[in-house]
């Protein structure tokens, strides 16, 4: 197998279009007030974790959740991270694929390839592309990315709007969010591979359960602990990706 490129910070600045692709923004809450937002933030055991750590953000202990029940991460996988910024979610997948190398392991570390809008600072092991996935030229510089023009192991993706005020109109655009990374998950994913993916309970769920279990051969609902009780995000975890031909080429 050709060894991954070496490491790089891809700068596109592609122009972007209205639906592009969005970063990750705090959970919906309640919260209306700065003082509220910085007594929830001295009460959150998950904020006080983190500045205890060397995670980028909160939201790296979720993703640490659903690896803990469902082993998504392995040694030597390939990860492909929608919407990286600030690159948290790429923190823990890289612990998993590249740190702590088996004994009996004749694989490389494995390696993880982030997109985003937002620059995203360096962070060995992973190369990050700043620009939107609608681009072909994103895509290009990711099938760049991959070896011998294989695909990846993973693709996850913690997207979701920034608050609107307007409940509709945020669950459109989640929704779209969600559609663009399940269509990027099926460009990119191996047969057999994982798609974890944020989604939003209200009108749209059903529809987006139905159409991963339509391509994967399970599919599982978590809400880990670190998600906000008051949010009503959740996190679909697909697993072994099943459709091949027309439906996953990349343009």
């Amino acid at each position: 197998m050709k060894p991954w490129p070496s490491l790089l910070h891809l700068d596109t600045r592609l122009s972007t279009p209205s639906t592009s692709l969005k970063t990750r923004t705090p959970s919906r809450t309640s919260i209306s007030t700065p003082k509220q937002w910085f007594e929830r933030q001295i009460r959150d055991p998950y904020v006080k974790l983190r500045q205890q750590s060397d995670y980028r953000s909160r939201a790296a202990f979720k993703l640490i959740e659903i690896q803990k029940s469902h082993k998504i991460f392995k040694y030597g996988m390939a990860v492909l991270d929608l919407g990286a910024a600030p690159g948290s979610w790429s923190q823990v997948a890289l612990e998993y694929i590249a740190d702590n190398k088996p004994p009996t392991s004749d694989k490389p570390p494995g390696r993880v390839i982030g997109v985003d809008l937002q620059a995203i600072d360096l962070l060995p092991g992973a190369t990050f592309i700043q620009g939107d996935i609608l681009c072909p030229k994103a895509r290009d510089q990711i099938k760049a990315l991959i070896p011998d023009g294989q695909h990846v192991d993973v693709v996850i993706s913690d997207m979701a709007c920034p608050s609107m005020g307007l409940k509709a109109k945020e669950n459109a655009v989640n929704n779209e969010l969600f559609e663009t990374a399940r269509d990027t998950a099926m460009m990119f994913l191996k047969q057999r591979g994982t798609f974890v993916c944020k989604f939003f309970q209200g009108s749209f769920e059903t529809d987006q359960r139905r159409a991963l279990e339509s391509v994967f051969k399970k599919v599982s609902l978590e809400k880990p602990a670190a998600s906000r009780s008051t949010s009503s995000e959740n996190y679909f975890v697909a697993t072994g990706f099943r459709t091949r031909g027309n439906n996953r080429q990349i343009s």
